[in-house]
């Protein structure tokens, strides 16, 4: 590369650089082939861009709307309307999915002609019979054309979808963006529509398996009580905690009643009436006491009057003793009665003894069922809880989302496009035009070349850049040339590039390799030396 820089340098100043005269002067020279090479691409160019009709393309654009709904219970059965990053995308994919096309074709009738252009036929256009193969051929070959003029992109990153559609036919065009736009809008209505009956249907029948199972942990809780003869109380309480409640309030009237009967009877015994309620209150003994007091006065007064032995006297006085012997009887009676009730209650109080030992014995065989009733008893409460609390959070459900609101609406319909799209002519007949004058240019300066011939160094030196170094004559056996004692122009040349390389500031390595006949080339060859 130095040596290549060395000589560009000293061979610098003897280069001629042709002038723009010279250059006008080949251009003129060689102006027919300049002309026919600009020609042709300029003509081809016309002729397609002849053959080529418009393209006009038609947008309409939908937006995505979302509601806020915050039932976390619920996730699963509402993932489909939440919006997140990846809606939108998904959207796109949806406008572009094969089945959404397929119902806008079947909508619009499109068809497609032999040049693959998409139509609608008229009414009075019948189609000819076809089979089942070639309709799905077909079919398959009109998803694709309308797929390859269908561009559905994001706007930036809002909420706004763009449904382009590409078509030689601007009307045609616009007809199948917006019928496409809503057909989708209308799929989308369809799809909330199914979400909300999937959703009712999912309500009602986790309802119906909750009352089910609410329904079935009841009768087992029924069941066990049943089984195990625990009856219910009041008070959801158990009927024999109950009734050992009751024979303890009754037991503790009766020890009271016992105390105060065990009191009287002792007063009784003791002879000490008077303090008696049963005695002091009783009516008869109270009437006897006043006939005895009236009798006793009578006594008294006939006796102070007549004397003792008086007959009246005597009367009177078997009268006051009758009355007494009245009086001791009742009282005798009441303390009969005392003890009657004595005994009556001490037994009752020993049933109910004997009795409320028995209930807390088989209050205490219960203890371990009553764990497993409680048990049951709560799932059946938790069912019970789960159940209501459903009930309550479908109906916020439904408060909550608006199904007749669909989730995306049209922002704006396309409208028939008045310029077609893609590439300005004009701008094709100008680069062609650039780029085939270019090309004759070049095509031109390469015939001049070859038409002058190579016939110096600098000739050399203009078309590559490079220093020739020697030219070698074709030799049919080179090495008898070297070895022949005579001179050959073959050694001359060697020689010649020898000294010129030689000449340059720094040494150069060159390699030379060699083969006799019947050895094999090696890519390593031995070191050669160094010139």
């Amino acid at each position: 590369m130095e040596r290549r820089r060395l000589d560009k340098r000293n061979s610098s100043d003897d280069i001629q650089i042709p002038n723009i005269v010279e250059i006008l002067k080949i251009i003129y020279r060689r102006r027919w082939i300049l002309l026919i090479l600009m020609a042709l691409p300029m003509i081809a160019t016309l002729f397609y861009l002849k053959q080529k009709p418009d393209v006009y393309q038609a947008t309409a654009s939908v937006v995505l709307e979302t509601q806020e709904i915050n039932l976390t219970d619920f996730n699963d059965i509402l993932s489909e309307m939440k919006f997140d990053n990846l809606t939108v995308p998904t959207q796109v994919q949806v406008i572009s999915s094969p089945g959404l096309i397929r119902q806008t074709i079947e909508t619009l009738g499109l068809q497609e002609d032999e040049k693959g252009r998409l139509y609608i036929p008229g009414e009075s256009v019948t189609p000819p019979p076809i089979t089942d193969a070639d309709a799905s051929t077909g079919r398959y070959h009109l998803i694709k054309n309308f797929l390859g003029n269908m561009e559905v992109k994001q706007q930036g990153t809002s909420r706004v979808i763009e449904i382009s559609f590409r078509s030689f036919d601007p009307q045609l065009a616009t007809q199948i963006a917006n019928t496409h736009t809503k057909q989708y809008v209308f799929s989308r209505e369809q799809d909330k529509k199914r979400i909300a009956e999937k959703l009712d249907k999912w309500l009602t029948d986790e309802i119906r398996d909750l009352k089910e199972e609410s329904l079935k942990k009841s009768r087992a809780v029924q069941q066990f009580r049943s089984d195990n003869g625990m009856i219910q109380g009041k008070n959801s309480q158990e009927l024999i905690y109950e009734q050992i409640s009751d024979l303890a309030g009754k037991l503790a009237e009766i020890d009271n009643r016992v105390l105060d009967l065990q009191a009287r009877n002792e007063m009784v015994q003791s002879g000490s009436t008077h303090g008696i309620t049963d005695i002091v209150e009783s009516r008869l003994v109270q009437d006897l006491k006043s006939r005895a007091s009236v009798a006793a006065q009578k006594l008294q007064s006939l006796r102070a009057e007549l004397g003792s032995n008086h007959p009246e006297v005597i009367a009177a006085r078997q009268e006051v003793s009758q009355i007494n012997g009245d009086i001791a009887r009742e009282v005798a009676n009441i303390r009969k009665s005392i003890e009657n009730e004595l005994t009556t209650v001490t037994k009752q109080k020993s049933l109910l003894e004997a009795n409320l030992v028995k209930l807390q014995k088989q209050a205490d065989e219960l203890q371990e069922k009553l764990i497993t009733l409680q048990a049951l008893q709560m799932e059946e409460q938790s069912s019970s809880k789960l159940l209501d609390n459903f009930l309550a959070r479908s109906e916020e459900i439904k408060s909550q989302i608006d199904f007749t609101r669909p989730d995306v609406s049209i922002v704006s319909l396309a409208d028939i496009p008045g310029d077609p799209v893609g590439s300005k002519k004009l701008l094709i007949m100008l680069a062609v035009t650039a780029f085939s004058g270019f090309f004759a240019m070049a095509v031109i300066m390469f015939l001049e070349v070859g038409h002058q011939g190579i016939k110096t160094r600098e000739d050399i030196y203009k078309l590559s850049g490079f220093d020739l170094l020697g030219t070698l004559p074709r030799a049919r056996l080179p090495i008898s040339d070297v070895l022949k004692k005579d001179r050959s122009h073959y050694v001359e040349e060697i020689k010649r590039i020898f000294i010129h390389l030689n000449a340059q500031e720094n040494g150069k390595t060159i390699l030379f390799t060699s083969a006799r006949r019947g050895e094999g080339k090696r890519l390593s060859p031995p070191p050669s030396p160094i010139i």
